[in-house]
């Protein structure tokens, strides 16, 4: 079992731009170091494996890393070129990185499993590593939760997690 950490205001608290109570108002940017400490500190709290979850645009992928979660769950299409680097890093460190390459609303056209595998086997391929590391080290879930979505695209959706891991873990030089 893993425990789920979901983040997705944290690039917003590192930068300052959280609104404050009165819309007018916004929160002071917490500095990166005491936002690793907080994070720890929760994390050494649990007594499962954590991973932190952080679907919003500028993902703080290299501090993730740094933290003592297990793994780092990103949205696979809020990825930029500035994020290799640290990806690189997480994954070299050992880490899982869950990428969130599945729609988590209802698409109008239903993607191919392959179409969800393919930002995993594009990532590690630029980062220049083996794609066994696709069964190892990556996973893939919807790319932010299933909550607002149908009941019949909620089961597609874990339906084809379930393909593209499958493909990673038995056929990932095929891909």
């Amino acid at each position: 079992m893993v425990v789920q950490l979901d983040e997705p205001s944290l690039a917003a608290v590192l930068a300052g731009s959280l609104t404050g109570i009165t819309g007018i108002d916004s929160v002071r940017a917490i500095p990166e170091p005491e936002v690793l400490d907080l994070l720890d500190s929760l994390i050494d709290t649990i007594a499962l494996p954590v991973a932190v979850h952080c679907c919003d645009g500028g993902a703080p992928v290299d501090l993730l890393r740094r933290t003592r979660a297990v793994a780092v769950a990103v949205d696979a299409h809020e990825l930029r070129r500035t994020d290799l680097d640290a990806l690189g890093e997480l994954l070299q460190a050992g880490k899982t990185l869950v990428l969130g390459s599945v729609p988590s609303a209802t698409p109008d056209r239903p993607p191919l499993w392959r179409e969800c595998a393919e930002p995993g086997v594009k990532l590690v391929d630029s980062l220049g590593f083996d794609r066994s590391i696709l069964a190892s080290q990556v996973s893939v879930t919807p790319s932010c939760g299933l909550a607002g979505s149908t009941p019949e695209w909620a089961r597609r959706a874990t339906a084809l997690t379930h393909e593209v891991v499958a493909a990673y873990r038995d056929a990932p030089e095929s891909l």
